[in-house]
């Protein structure tokens, strides 16, 4: 089993992704005068939380493995792999080192 790192910039990346995707929801039902607003915003919330560590477990469960049979070559060094996440496309760069997989780039694609 590999063990999973993650660069600043990929948790930048993340972090970033779950806001914007918070975000959207948050301006929709923002003073709305809805009865249940809060209740719904908070619901919206925790769910995106929850997104967030589907996004962390989905890439250490997908890379963590010895062997992971569907990635592409960029050159010597680095790999790349994606994989459907709800209605996302996950493309992770990563590089291994021993037994460390440093992911150094991610993007989200809507599927």
């Amino acid at each position: 089993m590999y063990k999973i790192y993650f660069s600043k910039k990929v948790e930048n990346k993340i972090e970033n992704f779950i806001l914007i995707y918070r975000n959207a929801f948050l301006v929709l039902f923002s003073d709305t005068g809805i009865y249940d607003e809060e209740i719904i915003i908070q619901n919206y919330i925790d769910s995106s939380n929850n997104f967030h560590k589907e996004i962390l477990n989905d890439i250490d469960e997908k890379l963590s493995l010895d062997e992971i049979f569907w990635y592409k070559v960029l050159n010597k060094n680095k790999k790349w792999i994606y994989f459907k996440l709800i209605s996302y496309l996950v493309f992770i760069e990563y590089i291994e080192k021993d037994n460390l997989r440093i992911i150094k780039d991610i993007e989200f694609n809507k599927k």
